[in-house]
């Protein structure tokens, strides 16, 4: 079976993982500290919700926290590429990473 036949969320090249830490953000520019918690992640992109409404087009600064303090933060600079709201009224971020540290 080639790449193409398979269905849509096979055609990653990264695996998402389903990961449940907190993310702590600034948007570009400016030094307020906003607050989400991530749902997934990949080698290239987070998914994460917050209570602050990002735009499309945004870059935010991200650090996840890990639940252990056996792992090292992951600190990275994200474009956003999506915001939809979810069924709580919390706005769901998706963006790619770059610049991970």
């Amino acid at each position: 079976m080639a790449l193409n036949d398979k269905g849509y969320r096979e055609k990653r090249d990264f695996f998402r993982m389903m990961v449940e830490a907190e993310v702590q953000y600034t948007v570009e520019g400016s030094s307020e500290k906003y607050i989400g918690q991530t749902e997934d992640l990949s080698a290239t992109g987070i998914m994460f919700n917050t209570d602050h409404n990002l735009k499309v087009g945004q870059k935010i600064v991200i650090e996840v926290l890990p639940n252990t303090n056996q792992l090292n933060a992951l600190k990275a600079t994200v474009d956003i590429i999506r915001v939809d709201v979810n069924d709580k009224g919390r706005f769901v971020v998706a963006g790619n990473m770059s610049e991970v540290q």
